[in-house]
């Protein structure tokens, strides 16, 4: 079974440069719309992951607020990466409350078909390399 914050990943890396989405709408692609706030704990995860090269692809600064608001850790931050990141994919950020445009912005997301077959093939290449870890154990 692959991990719901894999699912993440799979679903984030599908957003097109110069766009994003919400939490909360990457959520609901997976079908479970209430779990906006784990989209956010799998996102700030991969800052452990960070030396794992399979993670690096994974656009995290593309998912905001579902307002458009990019959350600062500092406040008083001037750029902070996330903004420096979307900026240079040639998203307008607003200054000084950090935030997006959605409208202009926003990537609908995958529909549930499309969802269905990327989950599909995550489940099978998952299940693929287990396999091959248990024949080279």
């Amino acid at each position: 079974m692959v991990s719901f914050y894999e699912q993440v990943y799979a679903v984030v890396r599908k957003i097109p440069p110069g766009k994003v989405t919400s939490y909360g709408r990457v959520a609901q692609m997976l079908w479970a719309p209430q779990a906006a706030r784990a989209v956010g704990y799998a996102l700030r995860n991969l800052r452990n992951l960070q030396h794992n090269p399979a993670y690096r692809d994974v656009p995290w600064q593309r998912v905001v607020s579902s307002t458009g608001v990019i959350r600062v850790a500092s406040p008083g931050d001037k750029d902070p990466l996330q903004v420096e990141l979307l900026r240079d994919e040639g998203v307008k950020v607003k200054a000084p409350d950090f935030k997006v445009d959605m409208k202009r912005f926003l990537w609908e997301g995958l529909d549930p078909d499309e969802i269905g077959e990327l989950l599909e093939e995550l489940e099978e290449r998952f299940s693929e390399e287990h396999i091959q870890e248990e024949h080279t154990e």
